[in-house]
């Protein structure tokens, strides 16, 4: 927990208290009013103990009891993210880097991707989620999987936020322990294996224009199910 002698308290004191996300950075649950020349006191120093620290994004969740901490969050370069009927969100981005905090969002799409060259071999892209009824921020986080083909073979991975990438046999990335120990993932693996092997249809998409606007959409379905011929009665 962090301790911070403010400039107005003569004894440390538990003021904010931030904990690490898996992303590099700290999230602030404020819980207790406090004065606000000593909470920009405190913010001041916690974000220079986390820039030596190396932290990135810093996010402070304001209940709506303590909103009037808002504008002096603002006035220190924090911004609004997103905000519910109780509380709202502000971010700050520490590095000089550029800031890959993603915007808000109602429902999060994950998609994760199988990339296809000759020779059964695949790569995976970085999965930035799990499947979950409550994700990011209490919202709901839709999980895809889709099949590609790359136009190069030449791997380019951004090296802020991936640390390796290679291509690899099916074989080999199925035997990895993650894969074994963790079943959406190995979930996942079957689902691959099943696709190259041709006993998983999956969707593919129907192209149509839409009927208000005539603007091109894709209609992702099960293809191979729906013109199979009707069973007999």
């Amino acid at each position: 927990m962090e301790r911070v002698v403010s400039e107005n308290v003569a004894q440390p004191v538990e003021l904010l208290h931030g904990v690490e996300d898996n992303f590099g950075g700290v999230i602030v649950d404020m819980k207790d009013p406090l004065d606000s020349d000593v909470f920009v006191a405190t913010l001041r120093a916690l974000i220079s103990q986390w820039r030596q620290e190396g932290k990135k994004g810093v996010w402070i969740k304001f209940p709506i009891e303590l909103v009037n901490l808002v504008e002096a969050a603002v006035k220190k370069g924090f911004c609004y993210h997103h905000a519910e009927p109780k509380y709202l969100m502000l971010v700050y981005w520490i590095p000089e880097s550029c800031n890959t905090i993603p915007a808000n969002f109602v429902i999060m799409l994950t998609m994760i991707q199988l990339l296809m060259k000759p020779g059964d071999f695949l790569g995976r892209s970085l999965q930035m989620g799990c499947q979950s009824q409550q994700s990011f921020f209490g919202e709901s986080d839709l999980l895809f999987i889709g099949m590609l083909r790359p136009l190069s073979l030449d791997i380019q991975k951004q090296e802020a936020e991936i640390e390796a990438a290679q291509w690899m046999p099916i074989e080999d990335y199925v035997a990895q322990p993650f894969v074994q120990k963790h079943q959406l993932a190995k979930s996942f693996a079957d689902l691959c294996i099943a696709k190259i092997n041709e006993r998983y249809a999956g969707f593919t998409p129907l192209h149509s224009p839409l009927a208000y606007s005539g603007k091109l959409f894709d209609l992702y379905l099960n293809s191979y199910d729906l013109n199979k011929p009707p069973a007999s009665l």
